[in-house]
């Protein structure tokens, strides 16, 4: 008797160590990072591409390039009033696009290089943004070559950086026609169409240019920044005009005055350090001044600065780093010219390179986005863009990549992005890197296969659903029949009925713990959705075994009553 029993208690035993062991692994999957769990996963998902690519076969047609053209893009930092399209005023910037023909070309990645320093040249995919650092003409030249079977294709596109012209449109204005002698006054002027505040004039136009003229100098006179110094009483009419033959003007009276004495002790107050930022986005340090203890009105002032391709300031004292040439620290200086006084206050402010410490690496695969991955997969023909955010924004954005087998994986690298050609059945270390912080950097495993059923556009979705079909449902489902069967097991005078309960509560617990560990570790979430999977796993797993034991344990007990009605 003893002899009969004791295969089934091994068989118990057994059934509990494999609830336990499938009930912890759950619990410690939960707990791993997102990027073993995707190692994992696609591991998985890797193996079942194989096997359906193996038996499947999907033609791939590379389409070459056949020709390409250089544009300026129709955007409004291009079309600014008073110059060519292909003219970039000293020190700002326009945006270039490169069309390749047809329009179906499998890879459409595009290389830039400047022919001087002239330029600068920060790229973006296919677009670039030229920025004029010199004046005179230079050459932007785009490249296609990612068919390592033709040559290159190139096209040349040239610029011309030109010096600051007086704005073509604007307004003048002044606070008071009415001047004391000794009293001087600064006439206003804003460009129309300003789509960037008091920054648009410094950025476009120089308003030091326009032409500005008195009628009657021996009643007042006006300097190039639009200073209007009585002279003697009387009044005269003040014109401000471009080449173009805009004019503003407007009438001023001298009256009887003293001269406006000086300040005593003028000084320049703020921060030192101006980090570089592109002087579109809202980084700034605030300068003011002050007589002795005292502040004095920004707005008093005339504001320049000694290299605006480093810093640029605003007539409200506020200094937006602007670096174009260096890479560097750099000291610039901010100088303030009181409109009535002429009295001059400068201040140096470093221009600091704010370098990033961390990369964050996107891969764009069909239209899936896939960060931070150690390992990705492909088929022969796609093509992957790599694109990388930092954790700081600087100008420098560039990124290189290389392949560590060319055959396998051709990259292209456009400056601020990557793109991938996957040319043969393989595998390729891929290693990207900042430009500007070499060693800031990551790498990835590109894995790429035969085209099949499988492909590109559907691999991640097929990745997901095995994810989530044996990550999920599976696993739930095989552990809640073992866990059934270990209680049913040790369980033998309780109720079916009682066992299914106590086993369904297990398996929801168990389901509701995993998602919760899964909300408290990096790049991984627990959602309803998966929580649902994993019970709806639960339950078909309990099902199907509650269903073979009562049908084995109805089968056991036909054969029992059999064996009695013979003897």
């Amino acid at each position: 008797m003893n002899n009969a029993k004791k295969p089934f208690r091994i068989a118990k035993w057994i059934m509990l160590t494999f609830a336990v062991l499938l009930n912890s692994f759950i619990i410690v999957y939960s707990s791993l990072d997102d990027k073993t769990t995707n190692m994992w996963s696609r591991s998985v998902s890797n193996l079942f591409t194989s096997f359906i690519n193996t038996f499947t076969h999907r033609e791939t047609k590379v389409i070459r390039a056949e020709s390409i053209e250089t544009v300026f893009t129709d955007s409004s930092v291009n079309h600014i009033p008073g110059y060519q399209i292909d003219e970039i005023p000293l020190g700002t910037e326009k945006e270039i696009f490169t069309n390749v023909l047809p329009a179906n070309t499998t890879n459409k990645s595009i290389e830039y290089r400047k022919e001087d320093d002239g330029i600068a040249i920060k790229q973006n995919g296919a677009n670039a943004t030229v920025i004029g650092l010199e004046k005179g003409e230079s050459g932007v030249v785009a490249s296609w070559n990612n068919d390592q079977l033709y040559e290159p294709l190139l096209w040349m596109t040239k610029v011309k950086v030109v010096d600051l012209i007086a704005p073509p449109s604007f307004d003048a204005s002044i606070d008071n026609t009415t001047m004391p002698l000794g009293s001087p006054e600064t006439i206003r002027v804003t460009v129309k169409d300003a789509f960037n505040d008091e920054l648009k004039d410094s950025l476009y136009y120089d308003v030091s240019k326009l032409s500005y003229t008195s009628d009657d100098d021996n009643v007042a006179t006006v300097g190039s920044f639009g200073v209007i110094t009585p002279v003697s009483i009387g009044s005269t009419t003040i014109r401000v005009s471009n080449s173009s033959g805009v004019e503003k003007s407007f009438n001023v009276t001298v009256t009887s005055g003293s001269s406006i004495s000086p300040y005593e002790n003028l000084n320049v107050v703020g921060e030192d350090i101006c980090y570089e930022h592109d002087i579109f986005l809202n980084k700034k340090i605030q300068l003011t001044i002050k007589n002795n203890d005292e502040v004095v009105d920004n707005s008093e002032f005339i504001w320049q600065s000694s290299n605006p391709l480093l810093a640029r300031v605003n007539q409200k004292g506020e200094v937006y780093g602007y670096r174009k040439t260096v890479l560097e620290d750099e000291v610039v200086t901010i100088t303030a010219i009181n409109k009535k006084t002429q009295q001059e206050v400068s201040k140096e402010i470093v221009v600091k390179k704010e370098l990033p410490t961390a990369i964050n690496t996107c891969y764009l695969i069909g239209d899936k986005q896939l960060w931070n991955q150690s390992q990705v997969t492909g088929f022969v023909g796609d093509v992957i863009t790599i694109k990388v955010v930092f954790d700081k924004v600087t100008v420098d954005t560039n990124i290189s990549a290389t392949s560590s087998n060319n055959d396998v994986v051709m990259v292209t690298n456009q400056g601020s992005n990557v793109t991938l050609g996957l040319v043969e059945e393989g595998t390729s270390k891929i290693t990207i890197q900042s430009s500007l912080v070499p060693s800031l950097n990551s790498t990835t495993e590109v894995t790429v296969k035969k085209p099949g059923a499988i492909n590109q556009n559907n691999y991640e979705d097929v990745n997901l659903s095995i994810r989530k079909s044996i990550g999920h449902a599976l696993m739930f489902a095989i552990t809640q029949a073992f866990t059934f069967l270990a209680l049913y097991m040790f369980l033998p005078n309780k109720k079916w009925w009682l066992i299914a309960i106590i086993s369904l509560g297990a398996g929801i617990l168990l389901a509701s713990i995993s998602e919760t560990i899964q909300f408290f570790i990096p790049l991984r979430s627990g959602t309803f959705i998966d929580v649902l999977i994993d019970l709806s796993g639960v339950i078909v797993g309990l099902v199907i075994t509650l269903g073979l034991t009562m049908l084995i344990k109805h089968s056991k007990n036909k054969k029992e009553k059999s064996a009695v009605e013979k003897k």
